[in-house]
């Protein structure tokens, strides 16, 4: 039998159902560190620098502990940050 693999957009769905409560904008950074992605001008110079393994953080833009969702790749968690904030 087949087993067909969720698409991302399944994904962010099924995990992600609360953050349609969300009402301010979201940040990434990866794991570890404290510098938002929103400071680097491109997804390409992140990639660039290195930052495209690891695990990376989005969490709300007034309180990083408030909420806060890890990925497991930048590309992944720039779609949910398009998506939700």
């Amino acid at each position: 039998m087949a087993c067909r693999l969720p698409s991302l957009r399944d994904r962010l769905t099924a995990d992600t159902r609360a953050w349609h409560l969300i009402t301010v904008p979201l940040m990434i950074t990866k794991a570890g560190t404290e510098t938002p992605f929103s400071l680097f001008n491109t997804h390409q110079r992140w990639l660039e620098e290195d930052h495209a393994e690891g695990e990376y953080l989005c969490y709300s833009a007034r309180n990083k502990g408030d909420i806060s969702y890890m990925f497991s790749d930048l590309n992944t968690a720039m779609a949910f940050k398009l998506r939700f904030g």
